[in-house]
């Protein structure tokens, strides 16, 4: 037997992968694995989500919206291709997928799903959860690929996974699918190193699907690639060469040109003065966040560790966006990940200059997302100070970032430098076990499973509360009616208030999957220009000038929930009105017909319409 002394002078075995044979089966093995413990630590963090999936959403407002989108995008895709962009609300206007975002990438996910079960809640709950998966895998990815370190992998990957930020928006899915980021930075880091096409390819491919995604998460993508180029930069300058900028500004204009027919229906929106820009500076003031209290805010979940400690430092403004609690345990593992720089300080090994430049690039990751998370002004506790700070000057030079509403959410941005030093961290750990009497592999596992539990502590926040809502086996009869009358019937659900009503709105959105007729209503924070007086309107129904006005407007029903009717308005309705007659009655829900005037204002606005094909997808 060997001795403890000759023991520990073995070689070490390299933590980089072997031949390209081998390396390549053991990282599908690997990748193998951690999806399938993604899906476990899924079902953890999120209980009970999985066991909900086709009957509840996470909540009632932007959760059925979502839905919504998702579920018109795959209907057009596989209906009407030409009218994808005409989504069915807000009749009789049209392109009116681009008042909200289009979450074009994310029907990777969803349209397989929806094909196959028929389930647009299933679909979009499967969105969610696949991004948690596949955050974890990219991830685990980038840093074994770059560094061949598995265990710090797998940190990173976890902590990117389920970051208390992320945890807190499940009711955000637009912000939940930064799951390509990664893989964007690993591309830049393949290609930079072989210069091989194939790589620049990969760069392209996940970038052009991570900004599909959502045009949010396309700045936060753009944000974390560009750091790490300057990582790169200032770590690995050699890399950095005139053809490899060439090559790269080529697949800038690739990526705008692939992305080009998705901006400009947005851009149209804009020139059609849909975004009020000062309306939307006015937010983002408000919507920054503060520089201490709110990467210490936990606010609205109970079951965190930290409700009583930190909730001193909950937000009274957006506290909701504001939630960027990082972990005291990553945290101080990134703080420890820095000072790996004095190992590979002066290495010309490649794996070492290649950490080095991951190191920089996420120290100015975590720096720029902060401060940029800070938004136009200081704020000091929900405060607005009259210091500019750099978001103010980007948002005039930067094309779109003017309609960056929430400054805040470019703190979602550090959750990948924290996760990446935090792995980094790891590895002196682990080094300095190496030096302890009688050191093995089992101290370092040992140490790796503690700090999972301490994050797992911190992070958790289950269990979640989820709203049933209506799904495919339980269809609410008005909207069965509805989906059999002929294609274009166009419809009015009431009550409705003069404004445009979150949750009302997105009920009434949502219901309408279940028959793709169109719709007066309508739900978006950039509702359509002069579209006000339509839900003046209808809140004023069954007024006869309202009748009168859907009726030139070619609206053929009225949905009404009497249930939620108030006693006044009820009365209202138990009357006789000329142009409208009961048709159909379900419960405590009406249906009402508008009887057809012939009328120019009719005839104008009906060439005009976004023509629907109701129902051609069924969900039952």
């Amino acid at each position: 037997m060997l001795s403890d002394q000759k023991l520990q002078e073995r070689p070490e075995i390299p933590a980089a992968l072997p031949s390209p044979l081998s390396s390549t089966r053991r990282l599908l093995l690997e990748t193998a694995t951690v999806f399938i413990l993604g899906i476990f630590l899924t079902g953890y963090f999120t209980y009970p989500f999985l066991f909900q999936m086709n009957t509840h959403l996470v909540e009632l407002g932007d959760s059925k919206f979502s839905t919504y989108v998702h579920s018109w995008v795959a209907h057009a895709l596989l209906t009407q291709p030409r009218q994808l962009w005409n989504m069915n609300m807000f009749y009789p206007v049209k392109s009116t997928l681009a008042c909200s975002e289009n979450w074009f990438g994310d029907q990777l996910l969803f349209l397989p799903a929806f094909v196959v079960t028929r389930n647009p809640l299933l679909a979009h709950n499967l969105v969610i959860a696949g991004s948690f998966v596949l955050s974890l895998i990219t991830m685990y990815l980038l840093i074994r690929i770059l560094t061949g370190h598995l265990l710090a992998a797998a940190l990173a990957g976890f902590i990117y996974a389920f970051a208390f930020p992320r945890l807190a928006i499940l009711d955000h899915m637009q912000l939940l699918n930064l799951e390509w980021t990664p893989a964007v930075v690993l591309f830049l880091f393949l290609f930079l190193k072989s210069r091989r096409t194939r790589a620049l390819a990969g760069l392209v491919i996940f970038l052009v699907l991570q900004i599909l995604c959502s045009l949010y998460l396309g700045y936060l993508s753009i944000l974390t690639a560009g750091c790490y180029f300057v990582g790169i930069l200032i770590a690995w300058p050699r890399a950095i060469t005139r053809q490899a900028i060439y090559k790269l500004a080529l697949a800038g204009v690739v990526s705008g040109v692939l992305l080009l027919p998705v901006v400009l229906p947005y851009l149209r929106m804009e020139k059609a003065g849909t975004i009020d820009p000062a309306e939307l500076f006015e937010m983002s003031i408000e919507a920054s966040a503060n520089p201490l209290s709110s990467y210490l805010e936990v606010a609205g979940f109970p079951n965190s560790i930290y409700t009583n400690l930190l909730k001193r430092f909950d937000s009274h403004q957006y506290g909701w966006e504001k939630r960027l609690f990082m972990g005291f345990i990553p945290m101080g593992l990134s703080l420890l990940g820095v000072f790996r720089l004095k190992s590979v300080a002066d290495s010309d090994n490649e794996e070492q200059t290649i950490e080095r430049a991951l190191i920089f690039g996420s120290v100015l990751l975590i720096v720029s997302s902060y401060v940029l998370s800070l938004g136009p002004y200081l704020h000091i506790h929900d405060r607005v100070t009259h210091i500019g700070l750099p978001f103010l000057v980007l948002r005039n030079v930067i094309p779109g970032m003017g309609a960056f509403r929430v400054p805040a959410r470019f703190g979602l941005a550090m959750i990948a430098g924290v996760a990446v030093l935090a792995g980094t961290g790891f590895r002196v750990i682990a080094e300095y076990c190496k030096r302890l009497p009688r050191a093995n592999n089992g101290v370092k596992m040992l140490v790796f499973i503690a700090l999972l539990i301490g994050i797992s502590v911190e992070f958790n926040v289950a269990p979640y509360h989820f709203a049933r809502v209506m799904d495919p086996a339980h269809v609410a009869p008005e909207y069965k009616w509805l989906a059999v009358q002929p294609a274009g019937s166009v419809t009015l659900e009431l009550p409705t208030k003069e404004y445009l009503d979150p949750y009302q709105q997105a009920e009434y959105v949502f219901a309408s999957v279940y028959h793709w007729q169109p719709l007066v209503n309508g739900y978006t924070s950039h509702p359509p220009a002069g579209y006000q007086k339509r839900f003046v309107q209808a809140a004023n129904m069954p007024s006869p000038e309202s009748i009168r006005a859907f009726q030139e407007l070619g609206v053929r029903y009225a949905v009404v929930h009497r249930d939620k009717l108030s006693p006044q308005r009820e009365d209202l309705w138990n009357k006789t009105w000329a142009g409208l007659s009961l048709v159909h009655a379900f419960g405590t829900t009406a249906i009402y017909r508008f009887e057809q005037v012939n009328s120019a204002a009719q005839r104008g606005n009906g060439s005009s319409l976004p023509h629907t094909r109701a129902a051609k997808v069924s969900m039952r």
